[in-house]
């Protein structure tokens, strides 16, 4: 799984491409917990439970998603997450 950092919104899509060929999506549980929004902000804590696709490890990690809206078009978008059990996950 490539691990380079997107900064670009024309990166988005390769991201989404990426997670989605490697992890088992039918076994993706989101709990959203909380969604704040105040203007053109949104902020979504939650967690998230993942399986990856290359060694059927488990992983389940709280995150929180910080996005921005502009002309209906989310423009920014900022995912924390803990990067250490991901990369656990993903390791030979």
């Amino acid at each position: 799984m490539s691990r380079r950092p997107r900064t670009k919104g024309s990166e988005v899509a390769d991201y989404l491409r990426t997670l989605g060929a490697n992890i088992v999506p039918e076994k993706n549980i989101d709990d959203v917990e909380a969604l704040l929004v105040q203007g053109d902000h949104a902020v979504m804590l939650g967690r998230f439970t993942r399986v990856a696709k290359s060694t059927g490890r488990t992983f389940d990690m709280p995150i929180a998603m910080h996005l921005q809206v502009a002309d209906d078009k989310i423009v920014k978008m900022y995912l924390y997450e803990d990067t250490l059990k991901v990369s656990e996950a993903y390791a030979e």
